[in-house]
């Protein structure tokens, strides 16, 4: 049978939660689709569960790993196996409303310059308030300027929402293993590698939070780690030009506490010039061999401001700051934190 998507689900350990997720995907009111999954050496009952499905089900097409991979390989490995123009994610613990590749794929049909799309994210489980809060941030970007606006914020399109084109992940080298968020440093070379980016808010995921999710046990999730991704893939976004409203102007840290070092660090080493600080607590002083400014030094149209700050009350403000002078995301700063 040929068939018109390719859904990519690696797996491991998902007993508690893989029959729903499985059988979210065999009631999709879009049919014409196999599912491959990769059994990442699991030592639990999730084997068992993917045998008794493939016997309702035909369409899941069930791989074993001969060793423990870990995520990335493992998404790789997924990729390599796909036939279709069109390759899906879904994980092994979330579940899909029925008509989610309905619509994506429709969407897709709509406007055929965008090669990735993505979805809403609703929550599932017993969510924490960070959890909820977090989702809220990611409904709120909703369309292709949001998500470009928002691309060193945080990865703006859920990764289980993903709908994209395959050839267009094999061409940037598809997921690499490293000590980084898999799916995020996907989309950052993607974005320097000219893909276009969209969400369909109808096309809904129900994203399941619970303590040991990797995101949350894994240190190449952690909030430095994202940080030191930003710094690395930056300059190569700027080079490929294809933030089009981002002003090109030196390049200025707000924020020289620890967050601010460790993006003045990476930048570094990314090759990437940063001409000073800005930090109204810490001016006149210097810090890695750059001045530290006040803000009155740094009108509009002075630097491009990458916004190393952290606690969210305190980002709010800065919001409300540059919002009384003008500044844009996504045009004079960047949330990088």
């Amino acid at each position: 049978m040929d068939y018109d998507l390719t859904i990519a689900m690696p797996v491991r350990n998902e007993e508690a939660h893989l029959a729903e997720a499985l059988e979210s995907l065999s009631g999709q009111t879009f049919a014409n689709w196999k599912c491959i999954v990769l059994d990442d050496c699991s030592t639990d009952g999730t084997g068992a569960i993917l045998k008794a499905h493939c016997k309702s089900d035909p369409r899941f097409e069930v791989h074993t790993a001969p060793h423990h991979l870990g995520i990335a390989p493992a998404l790789q490995k997924l990729l390599s196996l796909v036939e279709t123009q069109w390759v899906a994610r879904m994980d092994g613990d979330d579940i899909c409303h029925p008509d989610r590749f309905t619509l994506q794929l429709q969407a897709a049909k709509d406007d055929p310059s965008i090669d990735l799309w993505g979805g809403s994210a609703l929550p599932l489980g017993d969510p924490s308030p960070g959890w909820l809060t977090y989702l809220d941030w990611l409904n709120s970007i909703k369309t292709s300027e949001d998500i470009l606006a928002h691309s060193f914020s945080d990865h703006p399109i859920p990764h289980p929402t993903w709908l994209a084109r395959t050839e267009k992940l094999r061409e940037v080298g598809g997921y690499r293993d490293g000590p980084f968020p898999e799916d995020y440093d996907l989309f950052l070379r993607l974005l320097s590698g000219g893909a276009r980016f969209g969400k369909v808010m109808d096309a809904k995921l129900f994203w399941r939070d619970h303590p040991d999710r990797l995101t949350r046990t894994h240190s190449d999730f952690g909030s430095d780690a994202i940080l030191k991704l930003k710094a690395k893939r930056l300059p190569e976004v700027m080079q490929a030009g294809v933030l089009k409203r981002l002003k090109r102007l030196p390049i200025a840290i707000r924020g020289a506490g620890k967050t601010g070092r460790i993006a003045l660090t990476a930048l570094r080493e990314a090759g990437a010039q940063v001409e000073a600080f800005i930090d109204p607590e810490k001016a006149g002083a210097a810090i890695g061999g750059l001045p530290v400014l006040t803000p009155a030094q740094s009108p509009p149209d002075t630097h491009l401001i990458l916004v190393a700050v952290r606690p969210p009350h305190l980002r709010q403000l800065l919001e409300e700051e540059f919002s009384k002078e003008g500044r844009e995301l996504g045009e004079d700063y960047l949330w990088f934190y």
